[in-house]
Formats: structure tokens, C-alpha cells, sequence
């Protein structure tokens, strides 16, 4: 027997892979902009603040293209929520149990 009915099991895939996958589409759109050849569409770099030296700068951190990608799909997981009558802790006991599945 399951840990969890397939629809919860399927919801919280469904919404972990759409988070997953507009990050990945942040990060590559990042990544090209800062390594595009051509100058015609590269804005003015940003001005850097004083207090931050420049040699200490980093890249983007993943974190931030994953909550971008939670902001975007909030509506979508509000609806699969509302369909298949789902409660926040089901949803996010669920996604937990998912990613130490395989970990063992």
C-alpha cells in the first residue's frame, strides 16, 4: 500500500516539476544574457552598490530562480489544490516524503 493516494502523490509532482522547470528557464535565460556576444541588446550593467565590494559579487543563487517559479505557478497550485481538495500540510507532507524518496 502507498504512503499516499496517487492524486496526492501526482499533484505534488506535477507542481514540484513546474517549479523545477521554470527555474531551470530563469537560470538558462540568465545565463545567456550575461554571456550574449551581442552588445546591441546588453543593457548597461547595473550600478553596483558601495557597500558590496565588486570583487565580492556571486552569481545568482538557485534559491531565488526557485522562489521566482513558486511566485509564478502560486495560482496553479492554489487550483490543484481546490480540485482535488487538498489541505497545505497534505500537499507539503507529501512533497517532503518525495524528495527523501530514493535517498535511502
Amino acid at each position: 500500500m502507498l504512503q499516499y493516494p496517487i492524486s496526492l502523490l501526482t499533484a505534488a509532482v506535477l507542481i514540484d516539476t513546474l517549479i523545477f522547470s521554470l527555474a531551470c528557464q530563469y537560470k538558462s535565460e540568465a545565463e545567456s544574457k550575461s554571456s550574449s556576444s551581442c552588445k546591441c541588446r546588453v543593457s548597461p550593467p547595473p550600478q553596483i552598490p558601495e557597500r558590496i565590494p565588486p570583487n565580492d559579487i556571486r552569481p545568482t543563487s538557485w534559491q531565488i530562480y526557485i522562489h521566482e517559479a513558486t511566485e509564478v505557478v502560486e495560482d496553479v497550485i492554489l487550483d490543484v489544490k481546490d480540485v482535488l481538495q487538498l489541505s497545505d500540510l497534505e500537499l507539503e507532507e507529501c512533497q517532503m516524503w518525495l524528495s527523501y524518496v530514493g535517498r535511502e
